[in-house]
């Protein structure tokens, strides 16, 4: 099935792994065939204090742009520079970037020939490579990890059941089960800690509607809630040995609002009226920063530390569901950003910022989406 976003946005992975129950009450945002985060850790070589304007780093971002005939091409951006990884002839999208040396390794969907069927697709220099010979509705691959010569890529397909199955792939076609498949899940991040590999996600109860939010660590899972309240989790980082999840949480007056957890242990939010929602984390000097969105009178995007709230975007009173912050990256004093707003009636605009300063990407009148970002 084309990719769609439902209301203004784009699809982060149909746009970024986004729960479905989850965001129902954002309107929200954007059936993103979802994924997640996405994510996007700063290469640990490359922690620094420079000015992000001036510095000699290069941030990547990925994504997908649209065309006049409504496809979307899966693409990236640098240096002022953009990559399609795609022709147009089928829908795709790029959902997560990561780049080692001169290689530079992107996953996502790609429309599979003569159907409505999505395959979780991985490019490295954007030589594309299906991660199965079969297709199904939603299927995606969301993250990416690459370390010492092996790449690490979460997602989710389409099971037997009719459910879709938690997934790590491993260097390649040949995915590692996380679930079952009898209750329907979501890979949605992926981690590499030493010889560890951590993946976060959620399952969904038997229960319509109510999910488990999660992590694997070398495959053994990991419940940090018991699906009541419903959850899911969207990222995942591993700072010296302590484990940082970020997701969405309902909470006691049935709205949703953002949730870290550090060692299984959930970080005490305020409650409010407003609704929120946690997608990407990173994690500086022990501080998590969380990228995502928020709801007053209407939705916009931005990001929390500590509590406190940063909007990148103001609030548009005519587009409440159109704006989220899929990515972010704490480097030192720099903070860096990725996701998409509405610049006017309607275009949506992927754009990444740089401290607070937004780079718009893309080159045509049709919407854009950046999911994820890479600081190199």
């Amino acid at each position: 099935m084309p990719f769609v976003m439902i209301k203004t946005k784009c699809c982060h992975k149909l746009m970024k792994t986004i729960p479905y129950q989850t965001y129902r009450h954002l309107a929200l945002l954007f059936l993103l065939l979802v994924g997640c985060k996405k994510s996007e850790e700063v290469n640990p070589q490359n922690q620094s204090n420079g000015d992000a304007q001036t510095s000699p780093k290069t941030l990547y971002a990925c994504g997908y742009e649209a065309t006049s005939s409504g496809k979307n091409i899966a693409k990236y951006w640098y240096n002022d520079q953009e990559v399609s990884l795609t022709d147009g002839q089928r829908d795709a999208m790029a959902q997560a970037i990561w780049v080692d040396g001169h290689d530079v390794h992107v996953v996502g969907a790609l429309d599979q020939v003569n159907s409505n069927l999505n395959v979780p697709t991985y490019w490295l220099n954007g030589v594309e490579t299906p991660l199965s010979n079969t297709g199904g509705a939603l299927d995606n691959a969301t993250d990416i990890f690459v370390t010492n010569d092996h790449i690490y890529i979460s997602g989710f397909q389409y099971g037997p059941n009719f459910k879709h199955v938690a997934k790590l792939w491993i260097d390649g076609p040949g995915a590692i089960d996380l679930t079952d498949g009898t209750k329907d899940a979501r890979a949605t991040g992926v981690f590499v800690d030493g010889n560890d590999i951590y993946v976060c996600g959620y399952e969904n109860l038997t229960s319509a509607g109510m999910s488990v939010a999660k992590y694997w660590k070398n495959g053994v899972e990991v419940n940090l809630t018991t699906g009541v309240p419903s959850a899911e989790a969207s990222d995942i980082e591993v700072v010296n040995g302590d484990v940082y999840v970020s997701g969405t949480i309902q909470t006691s007056s049935g709205t949703y609002n953002k949730m870290v957890w550090i060692n299984g242990v959930p970080e005490t939010i305020a409650e409010s009226p407003a609704e929120s929602m946690g997608m990407d984390l990173s994690v500086s000097d022990g501080v998590a920063f969380v990228a995502g969105s928020n709801a007053a009178a209407s939705i916009h995007s931005g990001y929390w530390t500590n509590g406190n709230y940063t909007a990148l975007v103001p609030p548009d009173p005519f587009a409440p569901s159109s704006e989220i912050l899929w990515s972010i990256i704490a480097d030192g004093h720099d903070i860096y950003a990725g996701g998409l707003y509405l610049d006017d009636a309607t275009s949506l605009r992927g754009v990444y910022w740089i401290n607070g300063v937004a780079h718009p990407v893309g080159s045509t009148i049709y919407h854009d989406v950046v999911f994820d970002i890479f600081l190199k």
